[in-house]
């Protein structure tokens, strides 16, 4: 692909790129709109105490067009996404939520996400907390499959050690995010729903 600067991000989904290809920048385009739509839905009873994760599946069809489908309400511990997507589409990625009921917004992954993103062979998966959002994108060196519990054990040990150094809940979270990308080969992107994301970090 031999991209550098911004690229869309359906046009970053059309194949797996090398670390040396990826761009400096993701642009969300149109999926940026209806991304934000789920997040209203998951805080529209924040006012009552109530919040509930929301999810879809992020699929490429055949012009190349990446659509955002099968959207799911969860609660608010998690959502459970259907991945079949219809004939002429490929399954790419996820996209859900992290709604809080205090308000708290600014949150990247779990380890649950992250080992869920590598063993259900995603290219990309993305988390918005607010106007933040966070990917994570699969290289040719992550590996085809993880142990769930190991990861997730390793993740909540590390975001504990990280809050311990004096960082807030979201540094600790995307300080783990960067810590699991490191070890799994994965790739980081961090930015605003209505703004580019920025390359954080490629293994």
């Amino acid at each position: 692909m031999n991209v550098r600067n911004q690229v869309s991000l359906a046009a970053l989904c059309q194949e797996l790129p090398k670390s040396d290809d990826l761009p400096a920048g993701i642009d969300l385009g149109p999926l940026a709109n209806e991304m934000s739509k789920l997040w209203e839905r998951s805080i529209r009873d924040i006012d009552e105490g109530r919040v509930t994760e929301w999810g879809a599946v992020l699929a490429l069809d055949s012009k190349g067009n990446l659509r955002l489908v099968n959207a799911v309400e969860g609660d608010s511990n998690g959502v459970m996404i259907n991945a079949a997507v219809e004939e002429d589409c490929t399954f790419v990625g996820t996209f859900h939520t992290h709604p809080y009921e205090d308000g708290t917004t600014g949150m990247a992954f779990t380890g649950a996400d992250i080992a869920s993103m590598i063993n259900s062979g995603e290219r990309i998966a993305i988390v918005q907390s607010g106007e933040y959002v966070f990917a994570c994108l699969r290289t040719p060196e992550t590996p085809p499959s993880v142990d769930r519990l190991t990861l997730v054990s390793w993740f909540n040990t590390m975001c504990r050690r990280h809050f311990a150094d004096m960082m807030s809940k979201q540094e600790a979270t995307l300080a783990t995010n960067l810590d699991m990308c490191a070890e799994y080969r994965l790739a980081f992107y961090y930015g605003r729903v209505f703004g580019s994301l920025r390359k954080v970090y490629v293994p």
